[in-house]
């Protein structure tokens, strides 16, 4: 090849070079800034429920949610925890809470840094309480176990702030009984049967 067809050929393959490395970075850069798709959180739940007598609900809890559109998420969950007496030393009582559930909620941002949150869940709520009553017969009383489980829907909302992937959030949500089963002393509840504080970190991709 003549010196002057290289001359010509360089500066094309230079600019094609170029162009390549441009179309690249717009590719990462895209994907950099990617809407996340996925979430999923570790969480505390402080509250109070059904069957829990004189005390309050401290329940562990994991959640995710998958995208649905651009607005609309999936979410499900679960959480155990137990009761802790309202009066005196401020410590477990006896109280066992467990939930399931499963849902949908709007989720909206302002820009990245801050998003809310407000859905509603369908879910299974079983509550359990064991307690010392007195007894004409037996001295120091005897163990009395309650007991109830419900199916419920619970209305939610929340916020969540942080960077791309590792989130804060914070929610607010209740628990509205449309069935229930109780033993025990227990009767069955209905309406709004507790109502939770949530709060925890969130990863999403």
């Amino acid at each position: 090849m003549r010196d002057a067809d290289l001359g010509v050929v360089r500066p094309l393959r230079v600019r094609a070079d170029m162009r390549s490395l441009a179309i690249a970075s717009l590719l990462v850069a895209s994907a950099a800034h990617a809407e996340p798709t996925q979430w999923v959180a570790a969480s505390v739940m402080f509250g109070a429920a059904e069957p829990v007598v004189d005390g309050y609900n401290a329940m562990a809890a994991v959640d995710g949610g998958y995208r649905l559109t651009e607005l609309l998420w999936a979410h499900a969950g679960v959480a155990y925890g137990t009761s802790i007496d309202r009066f005196g030393q401020h410590v477990p009582n006896g109280g066992r809470n467990s939930l399931v559930r499963g849902g949908a909620a709007a989720r909206w941002c302002a820009g990245s840094a801050v998003c809310g949150e407000a859905g509603v869940d369908l879910g299974v709520q079983h509550g359990t309480w064991s307690g010392t009553v007195y007894s004409p017969t037996v001295i120091g009383g005897v163990t009395e176990v309650d007991t109830d489980t419900a199916l419920v829907a619970i209305p939610r909302i929340g916020l969540d702030v942080g960077g791309d992937t590792l989130r804060a959030r914070l929610g607010l949500e209740a628990d509205a009984a449309l069935a229930s089963s109780s033993s025990g002393m227990s009767t069955a509840a209905h309406g709004i049967v507790g109502i939770e504080l949530v709060a925890g970190v969130a990863y999403q991709w």
